[in-house]
């Protein structure tokens, strides 16, 4: 059994908060059961009959 002190551990580097944000959104947007979530999801939301949606 190795002791505690033998080990070592990799240094830890310091990113910024956009810089992680933003590689959250692009492993998000290019998960495919995300992309299966929305077809399923907003269908339901949208009536093809009503015409334009106005924001």
């Amino acid at each position: 059994m190795a002791k505690a002190s033998s080990i070592k551990m990799p240094d830890v580097v310091q990113e910024s908060l956009l810089k992680v944000y933003r590689h959250g959104i692009l492993v998000e947007a290019l998960n495919p059961k995300t992309a299966l979530f929305f077809l399923a999801l907003f269908p339901q939301f949208f009536n093809s009959e009503g015409g334009k949606i106005v924001m």
